[in-house]
């Protein structure tokens, strides 16, 4: 974690250059201070993979999916074809299994002896939805993750969806070059 400041992102950049991750190629300009270009090494790229490519943990796809969703972004360059999947695969369990979860909670707490006495003697509205056991609060807070978390799951399940039909399309545009190389290959050695 850093600030964008140049501070910080200077100070980030020795880092990753005494790691070796990247290296400084520094050029003379006139009149003004040597400026640098960083490029990525061979290790740091592997590094960037091997970051990239950790499949989320249900903690961070639960608490904090912003920092998930951040190595998702370096996944294209560096993946290779269905890696991203597997990645959004274990996205989706994990949220899947928090919502089941907190939906599990929800029906416990209607199972309470004063609930129960409650709606047994119809002191209870009728048409109230099950989660109503709690303060209006309550239920406006246990809604939220239901929002955010199926959010979430909707969003995984599009992104897996859409990377498995552009890996099926790149299946099958290299299974008609195959076979068109082929073909080829069958009418040269006719002649």
């Amino acid at each position: 974690h850093f600030a964008p400041r140049p501070g910080s992102v200077y100070r980030a950049l020795k880092q990753l250059a005494k790691w070796r991750w990247v290296v400084e190629a520094r050029y003379d300009r006139l009149h003004a201070r040597p400026a640098g270009w960083y490029f990525i090494t061979e290790t740091g790229l592997q590094a960037l993979r091997t970051w990239a490519l950790e499949t989320p943990t249900r903690t961070e796809a639960v608490h904090d999916p912003a920092a998930a969703l951040a190595r998702f972004y370096f996944l294209e360059p560096i993946a290779e074809p269905g890696e991203a999947c597997v990645w959004l695969e274990a996205f989706e369990r994990h949220l899947g299994e928090h919502l089941n979860m907190v939906r599990m909670f929800e029906r416990c707490t209607n199972d309470i002896p004063a609930v129960r006495d409650l709606k047994a003697t119809r002191k209870w509205l009728a048409h109230a939805p099950d989660w109503e056991v709690h303060s209006r609060h309550g239920n406006l807070a246990l809604d939220a993750p239901h929002a955010l978390h199926s959010g979430l799951l909707q969003w995984a399940r599009r992104a897996r969806s859409e990377l498995a039909e552009d890996l099926a399309r790149a299946r099958s545009a290299q299974a008609e070059e195959e076979h068109f190389a082929h073909v080829q290959a069958q009418r040269t050695t006719t002649f």
